[in-house]
């Protein structure tokens, strides 16, 4: 892969919303369980 095609996925990933939950919720909790982070979205 390219780096531009690197930059491209990561702003796809950074563009979903639950995505962006889901990152959210591990920068504020750390390390979290699937079950855990369900329940924070």
């Amino acid at each position: 892969m390219t780096t531009q095609r690197n930059e491209e996925l990561a702003f796809a990933v950074l563009a979903d919303q639950v995505r962006r939950q889901i990152l959210d919720t591990l920068a504020t909790h750390g390390e979290c369980n699937a079950g855990f982070i369900s329940d924070q979205i």
